[in-house]
């Protein structure tokens, strides 16, 4: 009689878990929609095969790994010379027990420069660690930058160009997100999913971001192949 009641309790629990997703989901989807209204967007809910999206955006992270990629809550358009596209995307690795589903947050912004190569990820005890057996990544005269920031670029003197001083203020007042540069497109993500609140900040930090490029750096590297 006890194992029934506990049964029971645990069949009620896990419906109560259901709904909550499914009213959840609904939920920030409407606020997604209000989201993309206001950025003057439009909004695809479906879930979309992610192995095209992967295609698309194959030389960023997290584009080159797993399988059963699934691209869904699509907000697409332009604000001035900037076409966005954010979206919920996730995907698979290992098997059995090792099975594991990746969730991440992604805003892709295809931009009228082509950048070298460079990504700018928050640091993490790793990088800490691997500083101190003396590889170290691109580091600048903000030390709160370099402190919060992991970056690295092929070209060094290309990422100071690109990293100057007000983009660095500029990105510490960002969400210490990841970015990555590479040709005409940014990729700015995140584990799990941006929170419909998050978007119009990280749209504004792209923007930013790219009106900040030196002219002599849009001209140079717009006239050489990345």
């Amino acid at each position: 009689m006890n194992q029934l009641w506990f049964f029971g309790i645990f069949i009620v629990v896990l419906l109560a878990l259901a709904i909550w997703s499914v009213v959840a989901a609904a939920k920030r989807r409407t606020a997604l929609g209000e989201v993309a209204r206001q950025l003057g967007f439009e909004f695809d809910r479906d879930a979309h095969d992610g192995d095209a999206v992967a295609h698309r955006y194959h030389a960023f992270d997290p584009f080159d790994r797993g399988r059963a990629r699934r691209a869904s809550n699509v907000l697409r358009g332009r604000r001035g010379e900037l076409e966005f596209e954010l979206f919920d995307y996730r995907f698979t690795t290992g098997n059995g027990k090792n099975k594991r589903t990746h969730r991440y947050g992604i805003a892709a912004a295809h931009v009228p420069v082509r950048f070298r190569p460079l990504r700018i990820r928050p640091e993490g005890i790793f990088d800490k660690l691997a500083s101190f057996a003396g590889f170290d990544d691109i580091n600048f005269e903000s030390h709160e930058f370099s402190a919060r920031y992991h970056v690295s670029c092929d070209d060094r003197q290309f990422a100071y160009q690109v990293i100057h001083p007000q983009a660095i203020e500029h990105l510490l007042r960002c969400p210490p997100l990841h970015w990555q540069m590479n040709g005409n497109v940014i990729v700015i993500h995140r584990s799990g999913a941006f929170k419909p609140d998050e978007i119009p900040r990280v749209v504004e930090s792209a923007e930013g971001f790219v009106r900040m490029v030196p002219n002599f750096v849009r001209s140079d590297v717009n006239a050489r192949p990345v």
